[in-house]
């Protein structure tokens, strides 16, 4: 996401260039309103149109190509997206009917009472890996889906999958349009007047809100690899999910059993350490050990060889350290 480092690094590069290279303040929010018809009219509203609804059609019509589960797989909360993001442009076009100085003077504002919006974005950006691969999936084992995308890819003009990628990467353009039109406020002289303060505040909590929506995502990804270690390690036989768990990280490991180096599933998450054997195609790991990390260390055990620590090291400043 845009930092608000970079927005000061703009702030300040900005006083250093002549006068000739920047738009004025109405400019840069004309700008900003062509990006946003650009987003909607072009992006969201195509890709709902010529694929999202006409899958849905198909399916009402009992002439299915892919299952409802399947759509909502690939598309998840897009259909909202679409709609917040057409109210929204809705009403800057209403400011912009009013005059280029009404549109730039109320942006600020009308941005600001968007911004609970922009939440409705976490649940898409965390799922938009997991519906790429399910839409490359379905290409692969579904001959209709295949002709149905060739037919109304070649109609829209691109693949489906840069209309599905496109949410996620707006909220970023979002920051760097008005960090524009501050920057030309600030050329300006302007910069603490009413609207000014209004945008500069709407930067600061839209970087707020982004940033927030980064660690839900992590911390929603964590969660979901839970499911996903379940399935994959245990097949499902030993039941990890909680409410309050999520994975740290995880990884194949040599661990020391009766003096031989066994490679073991490790599995950390914020509130346990599990110890498996590896899965195989046809079984799935055993859990060997479960550790609760609370009052839980880490020692050197005098038993193990110091062969066995110079297996594993980290570097930091230039030295070598044994674990």
């Amino acid at each position: 996401f845009f930092s608000r480092k970079k927005c000061v690094s703009i702030h300040f590069s900005s006083k250093r260039m002549s006068s000739l290279e920047f738009k004025s303040t109405c400019d840069e929010a004309e700008s900003f309103l062509n990006s946003e018809r650009e987003y909607v009219e072009n992006g969201l509203r195509v890709g709902f149109e010529t694929f999202l609804n006409r899958l849905e059609v198909h399916n009402k019509l009992s002439q299915s190509i892919i299952t409802d589960d399947d759509i909502t797989k690939i598309f998840s909360n897009y259909r909202t997206i679409y709609t917040a993001n057409s109210k929204l442009f809705d009403d800057l076009m209403l400011l912009r009917l009013d005059g280029r100085e009404k549109l730039r003077d109320h942006l600020g504002k009308f941005m600001q009472d968007f911004i609970p919006y922009f939440r409705i974005y976490t649940d898409y950006i965390v799922k938009k890996k997991s519906a790429i691969e399910h839409l490359e999936t379905l290409k692969k084992s579904n001959k209709k889906f295949r002709q149905f995308l060739k037919i109304n890819e070649t109609c829209a003009g691109r693949k489906l999958k840069s209309y599905l990628q496109e949410p996620s990467s707006r909220l970023p353009q979002y920051l760097q349009h008005l960090a524009g039109v501050y920057v030309a406020f600030e050329h300006e002289a302007d910069k603490n007047s009413e609207a000014g303060q209004l945008l500069l505040q709407a930067i600061i909590d839209i970087k707020l809100v982004t940033d927030e929506i980064a660690v839900k995502c992590r911390d929603l990804k964590a969660r979901l690899l839970v499911g996903q270690l379940q399935k994959e390690v245990f097949g499902n036989k030993i039941q990890l999910l909680a409410a309050h768990r999520y994975c740290v990280s995880h990884a194949a490991m040599q661990v020391v059993a009766a003096d031989k180096m066994k490679q073991h599933k490790i599995v950390l998450c914020n509130d346990i350490l599990l110890v498996a054997s590896m899965a195989g195609s046809f079984k799935s790991g055993q859990l060997l050990a479960v550790y609760p990390l609370i009052g839980l260390r880490v020692a050197r055990d005098p038993k193990l060889s110091d062969a066995v620590y110079e297996h594993a090291h980290v570097e930091k400043d230039g030295e070598r350290l044994k674990h």
